[in-house]
């Protein structure tokens, strides 16, 4: 929607969608936003988008179930997503954001990805609210922990097996390292 425009009620839903969506990214989960044309001279108007923002929420917890692996500590550390702390206003954290929330969730199937759980599913985050604050729970489930097997250089090789032997960064016994094997 911009000045000039025919009015395109589509363009109007889309401009109400992204308003709520900038200001839930800034913690305001209650945002509302509405349309009004309000008429104007020579059949024109004047597009107005009311704005309530409501109260912020602040992520008061992250809680991980089903983690054996790693500490419900060690997997928070893995997150840009954090809780609200007295340093909040200068960081931001504590605010949610679904995009980087889902970009956490990604980051930690990784982690168990590169140490050896080649099956882990980390479940969609489940949002839950009371009051102004928001919990975040994470369902993860970690699956078997693989370990490297034997390891076999083969195929018409130019240099000596013993040579690319000692370049090789997986050991038998380990557990597999996805990082490793690139």
């Amino acid at each position: 929607v911009h000045t000039g425009a025919i009015l395109d009620p589509l363009r109007v839903r889309e401009t109400e969608k992204n308003l709520r969506n900038f200001y839930e990214s800034k913690g305001y989960l209650d945002a509302r936003v509405t349309f009004r044309a309000i008429p104007g001279p020579n059949d024109t108007a004047v597009a107005q988008f009311d704005v309530h923002e409501g109260s912020p929420y602040a992520i008061s917890s992250i809680e991980f179930t089903g983690n054996r692996a790693f500490s419900d500590r060690e997997l928070r550390g893995f997150m840009k997503t954090g809780t609200h702390g007295w340093l909040s206003w200068l960081t931001g954290s504590g605010v949610l954001d679904r995009k980087t929330l889902d970009k956490d969730v990604d980051r930690i199937a990784a982690v168990y990805y590169d140490h050896g759980y080649l099956n882990v599913h980390v479940g969609e985050p489940e949002i839950l609210t009371h009051g102004h604050q928001i919990t975040i729970k994470i369902a993860i489930n970690e699956g078997p922990r693989y370990n490297v097997g034997s390891i076999h250089l083969a195929g018409d090789l130019k240099f000596p097996k013993a040579e690319l032997r000692k370049l090789v960064t997986l050991k038998s016994g380990e557990p597999f390292e996805g990082t490793a094997l690139q």
